[in-house]
């Protein structure tokens, strides 16, 4: 399993990131957007803030430009680019919330509704933490910070079960979230394999909730949200909750059922055609040439042609790839394998 930062470094960088928030709700009509060969920018009251990556594919997606058309006037018309994004925000105008950071230089990081709930990294790892710190023996055995997920992922050695003679699984619980607009507050279930040290997501053993809350009154051209402003007791009550997840994802019911699942998968029809099984793989859950020969690579060195096979090499083969939010993908791609029924694993392996 792929880990970014210690539990401390991640602790450092939230509270670092914590001080250099800045949020906006606005009227498009009442910003600007600048571009030039230089870059793009947003001038929001008498600031300006340069645009991540991120923030430019929610402005193209908002406006309704099509991504590769936006990127195309990003890189070789930047003033043909300012021009279509100034018309759009003043000719059909909405209310917005800019995410942004200041630390030294202004960055817009996401550009958002302005019912999206702000839920926070550094408010959702001050309510887990403490609820994994209570369950017995547990590790925190991978975190990241990347600019559109934190991840926290936890051990329980003591809920661990045998798939084969002297495979061991071990119940893991997952917390995800996302302060840009790239997915829902997530806690949930995932399985580590001691032998190579892969993680799998466990499909459908979880809980999320997503950002999505009141629309933000305010008749001020531009308002800047402050922190103290955003814990009314909905909030507040949502971090318990986030608390009382995690200390039910420690369920020991639900990790027997999943290695009971994987002891059938174990025992399943093997893959007639290991080269075609990975590349109908790769054609389902969109995977480049490159991360099928990884995968193809590791299936035929584990030597098991099962569906617990497949998922395996896919799980270790995320341990390969630069990319943590790629990894973690890649993890819920093993779990998927696992939740095929018997007809459809079938279909997979080109089994008889």
């Amino acid at each position: 399993m792929k880990q970014q930062f210690t539990l401390t470094e991640l602790a450092q960088r939230l509270e670092t990131l914590e001080n250099q928030k800045r949020d906006f709700v606005l009227d498009t009509r009442n910003l600007e957007y600048m571009a030039d060969s230089d870059g793009a920018s947003l001038i929001i009251g008498d600031e300006q803030f340069g645009i991540n990556d991120i923030a430019h594919s929610q402005i193209c997606n908002n406006l309704g430009v099509p991504k590769k058309y936006y990127d195309r006037m990003r890189a070789d018309a930047p003033a043909l680019l300012m021009d279509n994004v100034n018309h759009w925000l003043q000719h059909e105008p909405s209310k917005r919330m800019v995410r942004a950071l200041s630390n030294g230089t202004n960055t817009a990081r996401a550009w958002l509704s302005d019912r999206y709930r702000r839920i926070d990294n550094y408010a959702i790892a001050h309510a887990a933490l403490p609820a994994l710190s209570e369950l017995p023996e547990v590790r925190i055995e991978s975190t990241a910070l990347t600019d559109k997920n934190m991840f926290i992922k936890a051990i329980l050695p003591q809920v661990q079960a045998e798939v084969n003679v002297g495979d061991v699984v071990q119940a893991g619980i997952s917390i995800r979230n996302s302060e840009v607009g790239h997915g829902a507050v997530t806690v949930g279930m995932f399985v580590y394999r001691l032998v190579c040290k892969n993680g799998m997501t466990v499909p459908g053993a979880g809980s999320r909730t997503n950002h999505i809350g009141r629309n933000i009154e305010t008749k001020e051209d531009v308002y800047e949200l402050y922190s103290d402003e955003a814990m009314q007791a909905d909030d507040q009550a949502l971090l318990l909750k986030i608390r009382d997840l995690v200390r039910a994802a420690a369920n020991d019911l639900k990790f027997k059922e999943v290695v009971d699942k994987m002891r059938e998968a174990a025992n399943s029809s093997r893959i007639a055609d290991p080269v075609g099984t990975v590349e109908e793989l790769g054609r389902r859950f969109i995977m480049p040439e490159q991360e099928q020969k990884g995968i193809l690579t590791h299936l035929i060195e584990g030597g098991d042609l099962s569906a617990y096979g497949l998922l395996n090499a896919v799980t270790r083969f995320s341990q390969d790839v630069d990319s943590y939010e790629r990894a973690t993908e890649l993890e819920g791609i093993g779990g998927q394998i696992l939740d095929l029924k018997p007809g459809q694993w079938r279909e997979l392996a080109h089994a008889a």
